[in-house]
């Protein structure tokens, strides 16, 4: 089973943080972004592709060929299209099933091994106070049914935590714009297309941290690693 990491952004709403550092590089409780994501895979996933795209030479110089026990390959995406168009630039390197994560994000581990045991899932989770997200929307069997983006999340509602498992079948689907005359496409959007055809198994997590700022890696250093 593979695994492809989207590390290929800047994140300009890190500040100053990234002028000399990608994104998915940066330190939080003593290893970078990357790093936490690749010690929560499970030993099922022996291969991971990171899409590399602003400063990638620090990226590969750091990880090389292998992290431990996995190897590590590259995709390179010049123009940064959405995260639909950065998972296609793996499409070389995917032999069957493989989870998808975002660079910045951090994940539970719990979630990570629910994901794999299915072929299309996604991971959600459960609104705690009034936000602005993407809202996931699922049957009683806990199967998708939409996603609603850049809605008004009211407590208890669940929304994407940007996490999938797919397979080789992602790829039979054209990239979907994120909205009408959008230039990047979405991810999201395009599993979308995929619903009537596929079963997508909706996965809940306790546990996720998006990383948008330097005040977000504060405080997620204080509330998941403090102990």
């Amino acid at each position: 089973m593979q695994a492809i990491i989207l590390a290929a952004g800047r994140g300009t709403r890190m500040r100053e943080l990234t002028e000399l550092t990608p994104k998915p590089m940066l330190k939080l409780a003593g290893r970078n972004l990357i790093e936490h994501k690749l010690d929560i895979l499970p030993d099922e996933i022996d291969e991971v592709i990171i899409v590399v795209g602003y400063k990638d030479h620090i990226i590969k110089d750091y990880f090389k060929d292998k992290y431990r026990d996995k190897i590590i390959k590259y995709a390179y995406q010049k123009e940064l299209l959405g995260t639909a168009k950065s998972v296609w630039e793996a499409k070389e390197f995917i032999r069957d099933r493989f989870i998808v994560m975002m660079g910045d994000d951090i994940y539970s581990v719990d979630v990570v091994n629910e994901m794999i045991k299915f072929d299309w899932a996604l991971g959600i989770q459960k609104v705690e106070k009034e936000k602005i997200g993407a809202e996931v929307v699922f049957d009683e069997n806990g199967h998708l049914i939409d996603i609603k983006e850049s809605q008004k999340l009211l407590k208890d509602r669940y929304e994407n935590i940007g996490l999938y498992m797919l397979d080789r079948r992602f790829f039979e689907y054209e990239p979907v714009k994120k909205s009408p005359g959008a230039k990047e496409y979405g991810l999201p959007q395009t599993i979308l297309t995929a619903k009537d055809d596929i079963d997508i198994k909706i996965v809940k997590s306790s546990n996720w941290f998006p990383l948008s700022s330097p005040e977000d890696l504060e405080e997620t250093e204080k509330i998941a690693f403090s102990c």
